[in-house]
């Protein structure tokens, strides 16, 4: 279902950007005949992503940059590198913040108030979307925000005062994968 979602929202992206309905069919029949599409099948986030970066795009192409920075969020939250979408959003503002210079050129105030806010829109919305990213970093790193440090200390089976989760420049993740001897600790992280 997602995989078809991508296509139509491919499709729609593609008419914005060159109103052609022969070349949003041909880019949808290319993204599907793809090979790499054999992933877009499969039980993976890819064709989630996928969707949900393509509707974002389409919807920075109408316009609606809250939306698409909606959007973009719920795909960070399908995959890390989803917080790279913010770069759209910022395009987006950029352009704006070109054309309202461009409009006012002799009313600086006015410039300087509208800047302001949309720099202002572009920083938070461009915060929403990296949100999801560092929430996930943080609740893998610090599996003890949640429940408290004692309840971890309590799961763990040899708790030791030096290497207490609680610290908390310390990933406890880590502090607990070396406390059980795992000599190469980073890479049982990932």
């Amino acid at each position: 279902a997602a995989f078809v979602a991508a296509a139509l929202a491919l499709y729609e992206l593609t008419m914005e950007i060159f109103q052609s309905r022969k070349l949003s069919l041909i880019s949808v029949a290319l993204f599907c005949v793809n090979p790499a599409s054999v992933f877009m099948l499969a039980v993976y986030s890819e064709a989630v992503f996928t969707c949900l970066s393509l509707w974002g795009m389409v919807y920075v192409k109408r316009g609606c940059p809250a939306r698409a920075s909606a959007v973009f969020a719920l795909a960070t939250a399908t995959r890390s590198n989803g917080a790279v979408l913010c770069g759209y959003i910022g395009f987006y503002y950029l352009k704006e913040l070109y054309e309202v210079l461009r409009r006012h050129p002799t009313a600086p105030q006015l410039c300087l108030l509208k800047s302001f806010g949309l720099v202002l829109l572009a920083v938070l919305q461009c915060c929403a979307v990296i949100l999801p990213f560092v929430l996930f970093q943080y609740l893998l790193l610090h599996p003890a925000a949640l429940l408290g440090c004692w309840l971890h200390e309590v799961l763990s089976m040899e708790a030791s005062p030096q290497l207490s989760t609680c610290y908390p420049n310390v990933p406890p993740l880590f502090i607990f994968l070396i406390a059980r001897g795992k000599s190469n600790a980073i890479q049982q992280i990932y």
